[in-house]
């Protein structure tokens, strides 16, 4: 298991990766296609006259399409991997290259 800290790159490589065009359009092409799937998934509940919020998150909507059985649990572990991922890059990638959490 590795240790707060242990991750090789640190911030000088966190640097090198937010200069590089391709990973920064990667990540942005990332967030764009979960940014959608969280819409369509809006659009599908409202279209089973399931009300969902317009801000409803990807956990919230998963919960909702489990509730009302229209996710099997190969599609429930599908999302909430997803989920799981984005939800890493999104709010914990720097905290890895500023070594204050854990790789994973």
């Amino acid at each position: 298991m590795s240790t707060v800290g242990s991750f090789s790159g640190g911030m000088d490589n966190y640097l090198d990766l937010a200069a590089d065009t391709d990973l920064c359009v990667a990540l942005a092409r990332m967030l764009l296609a979960a940014s959608r799937l969280e819409s369509d998934l809006r659009t599908y509940l409202l279209l089973n006259q399931i009300s969902v919020r317009a801000d409803a998150t990807l956990g919230t909507l998963a919960k909702r399409l489990r509730a009302a059985k229209l996710l099997s649990n190969n599609g429930a572990m599908v999302v909430d991997t997803h989920r799981r991922q984005r939800n890493y890059l999104t709010h914990r990638l720097y905290d890895l290259f500023a070594a204050r959490i854990d790789e994973n």
